[in-house]
């Protein structure tokens, strides 16, 4: 249904467009109607695409007059902007374009020539990129580190000599992102006017770290010289070329840079009397002697036609043979006169040159530059400060152009230790030792142990002991409070007699018993004696005249009595 009302939309659109002052579009890929009316937006011009899925927008073209920064919009009129076609950007004089995630595919030719264009930004996954889609740019692309579709595969050139570069954000040289270590981008090229096949390779190097790279040129050749420079042309870096293997110290890296080396080839002479050189061939009349005086940077073809083969003078060094293999074990043909009847390879032997410099301070042998004291550029060699196990230098000189030694870095001798001591006692349990420490570099040790103190224990009864309960001591020691309890006995009865008590006519008695003069407790149980009850004996008392008589009864064992 979306579909249906696009078409309507795009239709009326179409219509309108022959009432306005619409631009036809000559479509660059075939499969694509002869033209397309475009629509604009600010400097773009664009067409809509009926896809399989839905309405798409390609951008056309851009004004060529416009400057500055351009962000181009996700979508237009309701639908995705996807492509970017080509020769959309050629020739722009736009500084910055902003190239949003709904674009999926950029066009060869779409950023062609385009000088002033220094950054283009991508805000979104990686896109397909034509091969030629910046052919003649060289503009910085910034990509986000955190997405996975920007790799090293689709990281490429594409016909220009753009600068990729991840928009990381460090702190403390790790990206918060993505966690790579904050690097700098390294440019390896071969020099313009280097007739060898192009040597290109972009790599990078971690902050603080030295940068070491074997460069991998063609057999039979050798690296003349190479020259390190800043990619913001503030400043040349010192190398070191030993071999194929360039080396650049973390010291001289403070930003991207870039190298540009100089490829030398080796000699081939063919039987048939042409030599291959750096920069042409040429042919040898007839079969013929040759001999060969290699000086200069020159060496010298002697026979019918007097030819000269030149080859790059490498830097420092004079050439003093021509062998058969690379490290000069093969067969010499410094000189020789013979008729070749095979194709001889011939690799250059360098040697470290004596130097013999002219007026203009150019070796006359190998043509290495050296400065005088009147135009010398100097540069620091930062002072390194020593350690307590390392040496350090002083502060040195040297020149830039020339790299002769000014003021010469000379050796400080590494520190002593300079430590200082925290006792730690003993305890009860534990030794106790001396902590050193070296306030300088924060070396440590320990030393001077002393014997653990023991435990110095008093005791104290917390539960005192019963006749029948085991009671507790504790004890503490008074250094650090470490307890250990030991049982006390039970003490036992105490007894104590307990005297029988008689019975009486009208109380019952006890036995003798034994009780604890402690706890009361019973060891020997008293024991009833039953009551003796009275024992009456009578005196009758006789009438008289005026008393009645009567019998007196008296309990002879209490003297209870009754009458």
């Amino acid at each position: 249904m979306k579909k249906r009302i696009l078409s309507l939309c795009m239709a009326v659109l179409l219509l309108c467009s022959f009432a306005f002052n619409s631009v036809a579009y000559a479509s660059p890929i075939d499969d694509l109607p002869t033209d397309y009316w475009t629509e604009e937006w600010g400097p773009l011009s664009y067409i809509f695409m009926d896809t399989a899925e839905d309405f798409e927008v390609y951008i056309v073209s851009c004004d060529p007059q416009a400057t500055g920064e351009l962000e181009i919009p996700s979508e237009l009129d309701g639908c995705p902007v996807t492509v970017i076609m080509k020769d959309c950007f050629a020739q722009t004089q736009l500084s910055h374009i902003y190239i949003p995630s709904s674009v999926t595919e950029i066009q060869n030719g779409a950023f062609k020539n385009a000088a002033g264009l220094t950054d283009i930004t991508f805000l979104g996954e990686a896109p397909v990129i034509g091969q030629s889609s910046f052919e003649g740019t060289s503009a910085d692309v910034h990509i986000s580190c955190e997405l996975s579709s920007w790799t090293e595969d689709n990281m490429l050139d594409y016909g220009g000599s753009v600068t990729w570069k991840p928009m990381h954000e460090f702190e403390d040289s790790v990206c918060i992102k993505c966690g790579k270590a904050e690097a700098y981008t390294v440019r390896i090229i071969t020099a313009p006017e280097n007739n060898m096949p192009d040597y290109r390779v972009v790599t990078q190097v971690d902050k603080g770290q030295d940068f070491a790279i074997e460069l991998d040129i063609p057999e039979g050749t050798y690296v003349a010289y190479a020259n390190c420079l800043l990619e913001d042309n503030s400043a040349f870096i010192d190398e070191t070329l030993e071999g194929n293997v360039l080396t650049v110290s973390a010291d001289q890296i403070t930003g991207d840079f870039r190298v540009v080396i100089m490829v030398a080839v080796d000699l081939t002479i063919y039987s048939n009397g042409a030599v291959l050189k750096e920069q042409y061939n040429e042919a040898l009349t007839d079969e013929c002697y040759k001999s060969w005086t290699p000086y200069n940077g020159v060496a010298q073809i002697t026979n019918f036609s007097s030819a000269m083969a030149y080859f790059y003078q490498k830097l420092g060094y004079v050439p003093t043979a021509l062998n058969t293999k690379a490290d000069g074990s093969g067969t010499d043909y410094t000189q020789f006169n013979d008729i070749l009847t095979e194709d001889l390879v011939l690799y250059i032997q360098w040697t470290p040159c004596d130097h013999s410099f002219a007026e203009d301070h150019i070796c006359t042998v190998c043509g290495i530059y050296r400065c005088d004291a009147q135009c010398h550029i100097e540069v620091i060699d930062q002072a390194v400060a020593p350690t307590c196990t390392a040496t350090g230098l002083t502060e040195g000189k040297h020149c830039e152009l020339c790299g002769v030694v000014l003021v010469a870095q000379t050796e400080v001798a590494a520190l002593d230790h300079s430590y200082q001591s925290v006792v730690t006692k003993p305890t009860c349990t534990e030794k106790g030792y001396t902590t050193y420490t070296c306030s300088g570099c924060g070396d440590s040790y320990k030393s001077d142990e002393t014997a653990a103190t023991g435990h110095s224990y008093s005791s104290k009864v917390t539960t005192a002991a019963t006749c029948t309960d085991a009671g507790v001591k504790t004890f503490t020691c008074k250094n650090c409070n470490d307890q250990y309890t030991e049982a006390i006995s039970a003490t036992g009865h105490t007894p104590e007699n307990l005297p029988a008590v008689a019975p009486t006519c009208t109380a019952t008695g006890l036995t003798a018993g034994v009780k604890c003069s402690v706890c009361d407790a019973s060891i020997q149980a008293q024991e009833e004696v039953a009551v003796l009850g009275h024992k009456y004996e009578a005196v009758i008392t006789a009438p008289t005249c005026t008393e009645k008589g009567y019998t007196t009864y008296t309990c002879s064992r209490c003297g209870d009595s009754y009458k």
